[in-house]
């Protein structure tokens, strides 16, 4: 799904056989925009509810912008929104 803050993929792990979902956050290449990402998973890994993911690692990539749009833009095209958002 997609948000005013990101986009959340959703993934099947072939070792445990677990769904996961993964949210990624576009941020300015600057230490407050990357602090506050990380500060967003450092608020949200010690809730426990039914109602929320669990959250359970985060880590920042700096890849070429154009290939990460790109990505974005592919993946979306192959796996459209279901009009949930993140």
């Amino acid at each position: 799904g997609y948000g005013a803050f990101g986009i959340v993929f959703e993934a099947h792990n072939v070792f445990d056989h677990r769904k996961y979902a993964f949210k990624r956050i576009s941020v300015e290449p600057n230490e407050k925009q990357i602090e506050r990402a990380l500060r967003e998973f450092e608020t949200m890994s010690p809730l426990d509810h039914p109602g929320i993911v669990k959250c359970s690692g985060a880590w920042v990539e700096n890849p070429p912008m154009e290939w990460q749009m790109m990505s974005d833009i592919a993946t979306s095209a192959r796996f459209p929104s279901s009009g949930m958002t993140v």
